[in-house]
């Protein structure tokens, strides 16, 4: 029979199993627990990661989107293609930062133009004196695009931008400012014989899909942008220059239908001149025999006076005749003045041979013949270019021209005024006669060479002095116009063809 002891080692070995056992399925509980813990706080992990990361994703977006947006407004409400491109590249170099922009201008690859975009501002400045070749970037940037077009065959949206890696086959002067191992390259159409290429050089750690997926979104953006645009500034000039063109059409039909009203008046006046020219010869003859006539009943009145006794009336009639004839043979002289305008207005071509003329010579010997006419009433200065090629005319006509308007910018003035006269050469023979007279009215300027028509008082002029002076430089092949306005002055201008020409 087992003793007492036995039992008892018995037991307590029966009960160290035991706590062995439990001890172990404690272990392993343990164990099953750290386990779940530790799958709870990797999974906590994995989320907190995926939460940054979507975070990131999301400020990255927002970054883009902005980028994005704010080239849309610039497009829309930037003044010219320049300043869109500015906006463009400065946009761009805030998406990536801590990259390069570069721009090239050409027209030949070889000689391409740089610009830097400065960081931090919106400014291109040119780091290189001279010019750059930029083949070897377009070289690789049609391979890239070309390797693009083999890899990708469902490719639908082919994109501006190309990645290219720098080796030693560039400029070595682009070493300088490319610093990292990709490059971005952009390339488009500026102008019809004009192309630009942006380069961007960027850390590795700047690019991805999405960036890339922005980058082609702005650029197809800009592209689309400056093309409106540049049909819109092309249409612009397209609308002022026709602007222009109708502009002169209308001035050319004016002058036109202002050239035609003066050759019919001119043949009007060249018939009433012709018919009346003859009545106003024998009745001046008819004048100056009847008052030798006057002179012989005079005589004989004053000897027989005494027998005829005193009579008032005759004696009134014989003071009085004489200055009656004296006032028609005025008459006579002042309607003999006009016909002889009005023959000098009709006449298109003058049998006195042409010769050179210098217009500076011309305008020097009209002041002296009017300086009598004018000398109390204004100062004339004369600002003459010495060098003034010569035309080929007439010196006694276009005196005349330069005497009737050196007359009557001295009448407009009417006391202490100055008469300014220019010349110089712009492809015709120029001459300006400015005064600071009283001005006219734009009625009076649209008459103002009609025959006849005067703004004088009745007796002080004939209002042909004008119209004698347009149909001279119509003779010279020149043109006259006017501007004038009221209280502040008139000036014409002439304008006369090279002696060559």
């Amino acid at each position: 029979m087992p003793n007492e002891s036995d039992q008892r080692i018995a037991l307590l070995t029966k009960q160290v199993s035991l706590l062995e056992n439990a001890l172990k399925d404690e272990r392993t509980a343990k164990k099953a627990l750290e386990a779940k813990l530790d799958n709870i706080d990797q999974h906590r992990y994995d989320s907190y990661r995926e939460l940054i990361n979507a975070l990131e994703q999301a400020n990255n977006r927002q970054v883009q989107l902005k980028v994005l947006s704010n080239l849309a407004n610039h497009h829309a409400s930037s003044g010219s293609t320049a300043e869109m491109l500015v906006n463009f590249l400065k946009e761009i170099s805030l998406l990536l930062e801590g990259a390069t922009v570069l721009l090239f201008d050409y027209k030949n690859p070889k000689r391409a133009i740089a610009y830097l975009l400065e960081k931090g501002s919106s400014k291109l400045v040119k780091p290189y004196k001279h010019r750059i070749d930029v083949s070897t970037i377009l070289h690789q940037a049609l391979e890239a695009d070309n390797t693009d077009k083999t890899e990708s065959s469902v490719k639908t949206n082919h994109s501006h931008w190309q990645r290219i890696a720098e080796n030693s086959s560039l400029e070595s002067s682009l070493h300088d400012l490319f610093h990292h191992e990709n490059q971005l390259v952009f390339n488009y159409q500026r102008l019809k014989q004009r192309k630009n290429l942006v380069v961007i050089d960027l850390p590795h750690y700047c690019y991805s899909k999405e960036v890339k997926q922005t980058l082609d979104t702005a650029g197809q953006q800009f592209v689309s942008a400056i093309q409106k645009r540049a049909t819109e500034e092309k249409l612009a000039k397209n609308y002022d220059r026709l602007q222009k063109t109708v502009h002169k059409l209308s001035s050319v039909q004016h002058q036109l239908i202002h050239s035609e009203k003066m050759a019919s008046i001119g043949q009007l006046a060249a018939g009433i001149a012709h018919e009346i020219n003859n009545p106003i010869g024998y009745v001046k003859s008819n004048l100056s025999v009847l008052n030798e006539y006057i002179d012989l009943f005079k005589g004989a009145l004053s000897e027989a006076e005494p027998h005829l006794g005193e009579n008032d009336d005759l004696t009134f009639a014989q003071q009085d005749v004489g200055e009656l004839i004296s006032s028609c043979l005025e008459g006579v002289d002042r309607v003999a003045e006009i016909v002889s305008s009005l023959n000098s207005f009709a006449r298109k071509e003058d049998n006195t041979k042409t010769s050179l003329v210098d217009i500076n010579k011309v305008i020097q010997d009209s002041i002296k013949i009017a300086w009598n006419n004018i000398k109390h009433t204004c100062e004339v200065v004369v600002e003459a270019d010495e060098t003034l090629p010569q035309i080929m005319g007439h010196k006694g006509e276009l005196q005349q021209v330069f005497i009737n308007l050196l007359v009557n910018a001295s009448h407009a003035i009417g006391g202490n005024g100055i008469i300014t006269i220019k010349s110089w050469y712009q492809g015709t023979v120029n001459v300006s006669v400015t005064d600071n007279g009283a001005g006219m009215t734009v009625d009076t300027q649209k008459k103002l060479f009609e025959p006849f028509y005067t703004t004088k008082p009745e007796g002080k002029g004939t209002g042909l002095g004008l119209s004698v002076s347009y149909a001279i430089i119509e003779h010279h092949r020149g043109k006259i116009s006017v501007k004038s306005e009221l209280g502040k002055g008139t000036r014409f201008d002439l304008k006369f063809p090279l002696a060559k020409a």
